[in-house]
């Protein structure tokens, strides 16, 4: 334990060091809050262990990718409610360290055999305790790095030695999920909340695994429950949205993905709340909102390709093909190799009577995914408007090949084949 805790701190100086332009919290905020991270993601190796009868000799390292335990960093840091779990996790962790070192003096000084038991046995329960935590950030880590049957294996053993530990059973159901077993996903979550029935977190994992077992309504009625136990789980809100957005509730979408922003407005998701919040308005058919909730997106993420896609096709669906051309631009420039964004941008310059460059954008398109066949359909009609029926019955007739029912119909009318 104390060897573990060197080399906590020799991370967290070294991660700190590295962070400090970064950081805007006090060196003590920032030293618990990393430690808390950390010590759910590093794992010390043993590489020798020595005892001579009166000295006991280890040695042990931590491997540390900075680039890599600073990305785990930023997610856990941009999430408030897994923030607040760990920190609780590491005062635990710390209180279960203090009992150990109370106990290990009290042994040292007890000579009375019966009261020497009981201290023992009060001393493998605390020990017992610190292995269980070590099989848990094994399985952290191996979950983190997709390795999800094995984090399975380690949460099991941490459950093994800590049948309380409603983290590992949390954690278990999450690599579960991962791996497409939404029922032992929920045997997980049922277990943690027997154990825990104030878990916030738990409920909310609970819901996604019904959502993703097709059982959208249960899935909804764990959301609430999270949010009950902690108001201030803006991540919850954020998913009842998500959730309602795919039920096609659009209105209820809106408030959820709302009441997300109002709660945590700089959480780094929520350029997707307000992106998914767009797509809400323009079902409703309200664009000019959608158009407003895209740019609050792209505000936040000024690379956010879908974001300006999407204000693009509301552009579009108001008609000022001007503007849906520089959004669909902008969207290429992020990203070069989206076929449905040239498709698209063909679609306005078509509208807008410029066949020559709708006729550039469905080939690009094309040269992206060669088997579109609308983009051959309506590079056929741009031609077409140019008076090329040449060219318009040989896109006509890749369209066909490609599976498009109405331009086989509309050739088998006119005498073509294809």
């Amino acid at each position: 334990t104390k060897m573990r805790n060197i080399l906590l701190r020799e991370v967290v100086e070294f991660l700190h060091t590295e962070r400090s332009s970064q950081q805007t919290l006090t060196s003590q905020e920032y030293t618990e809050k990393i430690e808390a991270i950390i010590e759910n993601i590093i794992e010390m190796k043993t590489l020798d262990e020595q005892w001579n009868g009166l000295t006991y000799y280890i040695k042990a390292e931590m491997t540390v990718d900075p680039a890599e335990v600073n990305q785990q960093i930023n997610e856990v840091l941009n999430d408030k409610q897994k923030t607040k779990k760990l920190e609780e996790s590491r005062k635990r962790t710390l209180a279960v360290e203090a009992e150990v070192e109370r106990l290990k003096k009290e042994l040292e000084k007890t000579k009375d055999k019966q009261q020497r038991l009981v201290l023992q046995k009060s001393y493998q329960q605390q020990t017992d305790k610190l292995s269980a935590k070590e099989y848990f950030t094994k399985g952290n880590n191996a979950s983190y790095n997709g390795f999800y049957e094995l984090a399975i294996t380690y949460y099991q053993k941490a459950i093994d030695i800590d049948p309380d530990d409603t983290k590992a059973y949390n954690n278990m159901g999450i690599a579960y999920g991962n791996l497409q077993d939404y029922r032992e996903a929920l045997r997980c979550y049922e277990r943690a909340i027997e154990i825990d029935p104030n878990d916030a977190e738990t409920y909310f994992n609970m819901g996604f695994a019904y959502y993703y077992s097709q059982e959208y309504l249960v899935g909804l009625l764990c959301f609430p429950i999270a949010i009950e136990i902690d108001p201030t789980y803006a991540k919850a809100y954020y998913s009842m949205g998500y959730i309602n957005y795919n039920l096609q509730d659009y209105h209820n979408a809106i408030r959820y993905y709302q009441e997300a922003i109002e709660i945590d407005p700089n959480y780094a998701n929520y350029a997707n709340a307000y992106n998914n919040m767009g797509l809400s308005y323009a079902h409703l058919q309200n664009y000019s909102e959608a158009i407003r909730c895209y740019q609050k997106a792209i505000d936040i993420d000024p690379n956010y390709a879908l974001a300006y896609y999407n204000m693009g096709i509301s552009y579009y669906d108001l008609q000022n093909y001007n503007e849906t051309i520089r959004c669909y631009q902008k969207a290429i420039d992020i990203d070069p190799n989206l076929a449905s964004v040239y498709y698209n941008m063909g679609n306005a310059y078509s509208n807008l009577q410029n066949y020559s460059e709708a006729i550039c954008c469905y080939q690009k398109a094309i040269d992206i995914d060669p088997n579109l066949a609308i983009a051959y359909k309506n590079m056929g009609n741009a031609y077409y408007d140019l008076g090329n029926t040449q060219e318009q019955i040989k896109c006509y007739q890749k369209a066909a090949r490609l599976g498009n029912e109405g331009i086989q119909q509309w050739l088998r009318e006119n005498g073509y084949s294809w």
